[in-house]
C-alpha cells in the first residue's frame, strides 16, 4: 500500500492487525479533540479510528509530513495545520 505517510504506514498497518486500543488527539489554535478505539479501516485513502460512540476520519492525500512514528505513537500534520496524534495505549489485562 501508497500512502503519504510513507514508514508510519507499516505502524498503522500492525496496529489495525492487532486491534490495538489507539489514543488519537488532534489540536489546531488552541482546540483538542481526543476519541479511543480502534483501527477500523486503513487504506491509501483514509484512516478510521472508531470506538462504539464515535469515530475518528482523516484524508491520507491532506497529510503533509509525519513528524514521528515509532511502536508507540505517530504524529503526522495535514496540509490544513491541524496537528494529529495516534498513540498505542498499554493493553490491560
Amino acid at each position: 500500500m501508497t500512502t503519504p505517510l510513507g514508514s508510519a504506514s507499516e505502524i498503522l498497518t500492525a496496529w489495525h492487525n492487532d486491534f490495538s486500543q489507539l489514543e488519537v488527539k488532534s489540536w489546531s489554535y488552541g482546540m483538542t479533540v481526543m476519541l479511543l478505539g480502534t483501527v477500523r479501516r486503513f487504506d491509501a485513502e483514509t484512516l478510521v479510528v472508531a470506538n462504539d460512540g464515535g469515530a475518528f476520519h482523516v484524508n491520507l492525500n491532506e497529510v503533509a509530513s509525519v513528524s514521528a512514528a515509532n511502536a508507540e505513537r505517530v504524529q503526522v500534520q495535514l496540509k490544513s495545520g491541524l496537528e494529529i496524534m495516534i498513540s498505542r495505549r498499554p493493553a490491560v489485562i
